[in-house]
């Protein structure tokens, strides 16, 4: 199966597609969302307070966030031309010459790789949702505060920004003067269904510019709806492969409220269908609280299907609603009641990369009141801390592992 399944995709630049859709911002494509727009099948209704996001029921409206000034007065001192990733505006054609302004993720690997010091620790992320009513200035500010080395973003941080004056170029300014890359994008959960009558998939098509736009490497989905498994899987196939065209990976994610909720579940999903570009995200709560064991998490990493790891924890016992808890309630890591360490070494080989491809990237996504009360600063701050204290520990446990 190790063999078998090659879930990453080769380095180098993007061979061009004539299937491929077209290029260009989401307000060049059409799909732009105007004041009134749905996405994760919601409405985001601007000034009203309410937004939709996968992982909360209520938020604070994603198109008038804190924080989401323009960058022309950005505290964060820009680094030196040569260390910075390419602007998109400077990334030439490609092969055939019909894909103008694409990221050449290969160039932009590289140059992250150049400004971070060695390290036998694992590169630590700050996914999406754990800051998930925070601003993208905000979030870039305090994540590069805290020490991460990368973010997650979604579609509402796209908006939020452009609709704050923040232009597409300075997105990628800001991430650049930070010193953080983009791992992954955050969270299709419609796409199985049929696009609109425009052709179009709203915020499928925002998230596959905003990973042209950024260098971003994946995007995770999951999936909350009784769908029949034929549907699941023609839609899923479809998604891999447009992804595909991007450069991009699909991270499966299940999760104990959802419909796919085991990661037995999930590993069925992505080997029935098969694509390259696609394996399975291990969040240590949905994990826990799924009832899951350490034998078929043993098997996923050696089988090279985990690409993506989440550091969390959880509460002693579960709370009545599991939905409720795990959008409001997960634990520090370390600080809860999940066996992190026997958790991250059956993990090894994906983390250290020994069972096929580059390791899995590895992020903190603590989904707590209780850590954001204080503000993005400070939540940043005690999960990159306790993120990096599991996996020193790790590390120390089994030596230098093998990146």
């Amino acid at each position: 199966m190790a063999q078998q399944h090659r879930h990453r995709l080769a380095g180098g630049r993007r061979r061009s597609d004539p299937r491929r859709e077209r290029t260009g911002s989401p307000v060049e494509l059409g799909v732009v969302v105007p004041d009134r727009a749905v996405v994760n099948g919601e409405r985001l209704r601007e000034g009203s307070g309410d937004a939709a996001d996968p992982c909360d029921d209520v938020l604070e409206n994603p198109l008038r966030r804190q924080g989401d000034e323009p960058s022309v007065a950005h505290p964060i001192s820009p680094r030196p031309a040569h260390l910075r990733p390419p602007s998109v505006r400077d990334q030439p054609y490609g092969p055939e010459k019909n894909t103008p302004g694409l990221v050449d993720r290969s160039e932009y690997a590289v140059i992250q790789t150049q400004t971070s010091a060695p390290d036998r620790v694992p590169p630590l992320h700050l996914s999406a949702l754990t800051l998930k009513t925070t601003g993208f200035a905000q979030r870039v500010r305090a994540a590069a505060s805290a020490g991460y080395a990368g973010i997650g973003l979604g579609a509402a941080d796209y908006l939020s920004a452009r609709r704050s004056g923040i232009a597409e170029d300075d997105i990628r300014g800001y991430l650049a003067r930070a010193g953080l890359e983009v791992v992954e994008l955050e969270f299709l959960r419609d796409w199985w269904t049929d696009a609109d009558v425009r052709g179009t998939r709203l915020e499928e098509d925002i998230l596959l510019h905003l990973a042209d736009l950024t260098g971003a490497q994946q995007i995770n989905v999951g999936l909350f709806d009784v769908v029949p498994d034929d549907v699941v899987r023609r839609g899923f196939e479809r998604l891999c492969t447009r992804a595909a065209r991007h450069g991009l990976r699909i991270g499966v994610e299940f999760m104990p409220y959802a419909e796919l909720r085991t990661l037995a579940a999930a590993r069925a999903l992505v080997e029935d269908v098969g694509a390259p570009n696609s394996g399975l995200i291990l969040d240590a709560w949905h994990w826990h609280r799924s009832g899951g064991s350490l034998e078929e998490v043993a098997a996923a990493a050696e089988d090279g299907l985990v690409v993506s790891v989440q550091l969390c924890d959880a509460l002693p016992e579960p709370l009545p609603d599991l939905r409720q808890e795990g959008r409001h309630h997960r634990q520090l890591p370390g600080e809860g009641s999940v066996d992190l360490q026997a958790w991250l070494d059956a993990l090894a080989p994906a983390l250290d990369g020994s069972a096929s491809g580059p390791a899995a990237t590895v992020a903190t996504e603590v989904l707590s009141d209780a850590v954001v009360a204080d503000g993005a600063g400070e939540a940043c701050r005690l999960t990159f801390d306790a993120g990096r204290r599991v996996l020193e520990a790790f590390v120390d446990g089994r030596g230098a592992p093998r990146r």
